[in-house]
């Protein structure tokens, strides 16, 4: 992608209009002229990421000051296609009548910044990535996928370990009835109850056991069509309408079709709360229904056990006695199928969220053997001043992260145990191990002590899942420099060092546009000469940098391909001269911005000639 003009309205660089070329433009011009500021549209304007959250806040207000209400447009051209981006300082995000291809912008303090973060050396990596964005988002859905999968794990993992808990407290019910059931037998031959009478007695404890269960399958049905109604009510009421056409935006409404759409899917939306909410009536009406079966129902077994009483004392409440047991039992067989329903439904869930993981670490796969293929090139292209390392889902900072935010509280020392648990198991080995009861596991894998790894998994059980299986892992970069005959790594480079390092690596990606702003901060003038420009000239065909420079060597010794001179009255920037470097008031601009003026410069060139003559000592 190639930017072709640069417009603003209004603010600072108010009336500003440059075009830029393929290859190198060089942004040169004094202090408080703009460049800076121009950079920061930019980024805006292409809605572009920054390597740092401090640069991107920074960046965003700065482009809002510039701006003072205004708006930015951009001429671009991408794969020979041209198109307009534009936003103003109101608009959330930029305005274009297609997608934007990603670039590469980088304030001052970002280059030092990328080479010292983790995350910034990540992204410059994957600057390199083609076609990154598909497999990226891909992993962002999937990611979605196995959060929500888990919460529904949890969920019906706490409804089963409700009814297992119901489950254990009936386990002596089945027994219980078929002792009473003998003793009742046995009292109804001793006081000669006739067969009609043993008949009718078994038929009504029968119903009132049918009716029970039903009372509790239809409690359990009300509670879950209550639950799916209020989470409906509250997507609907959050929903918002698509504002009116107004006048001036058009004589004909251009969003009717959109509209139409919108508001059909809120109506179905209402549509569907309203079956629920009749889903809901049906069910207290079977409710009320059943409970008036279970009235007369126990009217009459009242009555039985009066009849048996009148015939032997104790007859009535033996009676009563296995009616209650009756029911009871067949609660129990009704929660032991719902049990086993709601076990098969666990397995299913949890087959599918491991079919899922699978297809993330496939695309992790992929990604890092991408990743390894750059840092290939990278180190073939910079050897042996520069290498670069790549270590598979080596950067677990975030997962050991959210496994200490789940463990606080929990008593444990969880900031040397997260770390320890993101190092030897996976996100989906640990979940499974917590939700499965799997002790052994954990100790083995982290080789700790059986008491801390059972109080962790208790303190676990309790807790959401679903963050721990989406926890962030993803590959680690590491830098390294040479000095003199070792390597020295990220994180013992000095400023300098560490931009030293990032910016070749920078320079060395061909097609994504890349803008710096003031490169050449913490360098010295050899490595700016022997390194940077260097890389400046091996630039390819289609390229395009975008460089705001106080240093005279990147335009000139870096054959710039525009120069693109800012100026100020105090009041607002604006383009002063802009040029090829072949041209002399292209000439005149450098020297005179850079080389302290034409005088100054004529004066050193004598300096040097006098002292240096012709290269002899």
């Amino acid at each position: 992608m190639l930017i072709e003009q640069v417009q603003i309205e209004d603010g600072f660089l108010n009336g500003l209009n440059v075009e830029f070329v393929p290859g190198l433009n060089v942004l040169i011009g004094a202090r408080g002229t703009g460049k800076t500021s121009l950079i920061e549209l930019i980024r805006f304007a292409l809605g572009a990421s920054a390597f740092t959250e401090d640069a991107a806040r920074r960046g965003h207000q700065q482009a809002l000051s510039v701006l003072q209400g205004g708006q930015i447009s951009l001429v671009l051209r991408d794969a020979g296609e041209r198109f307009v981006v534009t936003r103003a300082a109101r608009d959330e995000a930029p305005r274009s009548t297609r997608q934007i291809p990603s670039v590469t912008v980088l304030a001052q303090s970002e280059i030092e910044a990328v080479g010292a973060q983790a995350t910034g050396r990540l992204l410059l990596i994957d600057r390199f990535r083609l076609n990154r964005g598909e497999i990226d988002q891909r992993r962002v859905s999937l990611t979605s996928t196995l959060r929500s999968i888990t919460a529904e794990i949890g969920g019906v993992r706490d409804e089963l370990r409700s009814i297992k808990e119901q489950i254990s407290d009936m386990q002596t019910v089945r027994s219980e009835r078929l002792y009473a059931v003998e003793q009742q037998r046995d009292l109804l031959k001793s006081i000669a109850a006739t067969e009609n009478d043993r008949r009718e007695l078994v038929e009504l404890q029968a119903r009132a056991a049918m009716l029970g269960v039903r009372s509790g399958v239809y409690e359990r049905t009300a509670t879950t069509l209550g639950s799916l109604r209020q989470t409906l009510v509250n997507i609907a009421e959050g929903l918002r309408t698509i504002e009116p056409w107004p006048d001036s935006a058009g004589e004909n409404d251009l969003l009717s079709g959109i509209r139409q759409r919108s508001t059909a899917a809120a109506q179905a939306l209402r549509t569907t709360i309203a079956i629920v909410e009749a889903a809901e009536s049906d069910i207290q009406l079977l409710i009320v229904d059943n409970a008036s079966d279970r009235l007369l129902t126990d009217e009459r077994a009242r009555a039985s056990r009066r009849a048996f009483e009148e015939l032997q004392a104790g007859a009535g409440a033996l009676t009563r006695q296995v009616e209650l047991l009756t029911e009871r039992e067949a609660q129990l067989g009704a929660l032991e199928v719902l049990a086993d329903e709601r076990t098969k439904r666990v397995a299913e869930l949890q087959a599918l969220r491991r079919r899922m993981f699978e297809e993330l670490e496939q695309d992790r796969t992929e990604v890092y053997k991408s990743r390894f293929q750059i840092t290939q090139k990278l180190n073939a292209d910079l050897s042996p001043e520069i290498k670069s390392e790549i270590v598979e889902s080596g950067m677990t900072d975030g997962y050991a992260n959210i496994i200490a935010s789940a463990l606080r509280g929990s008593g444990l020392h969880y900031n040397s145990l997260a770390p320890l648990l993101a190092s030897c198991m996976s996100p989906l080995e640990l979940v499974e191990a917590v939700e499965s009861n799997d002790m052994d596991a954990i100790t083995e894998a982290a080789d700790i002590a059986t008491e801390r790894a059972m109080n962790m998994m208790t303190y676990l059980q309790s807790r959401s899942l679903a963050d721990i299986v989406a926890a962030p892992i993803d590959d680690a970069v590491e830098m390294s420099l040479l000095d003199g005959i070792d390597y020295k790594r990220s994180n013992r480079l000095s400023i300098g060092q560490r931009c030293t390092v990032v910016l070749p690596i920078l320079l060395s990606g061909h097609g994504e546009l890349l803008i710096i702003d003031q490169p050449e901060d913490h360098l010295d003038n050899a490595f700016i000469t022997e390194t940077l420009v260097e890389q400046l000239r091996k630039r390819q065909t289609g390229d395009q940098f975008i460089l705001a420079s106080h240093n005279a060597n990147i335009p000139v010794l870096g054959d710039a391909d525009l120069v693109v001179r800012l100026a100020s009255d105090g009041r607002r920037g604006f383009v002063e001269h802009t040029g090829k470097l072949d041209v002399p008031a292209t000439a005149r601009a450098i020297t005179s911005v850079m080389e302290g003026g034409v005088e100054a410069f004529q004066r050193r060139a004598v300096f040097y000639q006098d002292v240096l003559g012709d290269g002899h000592e």
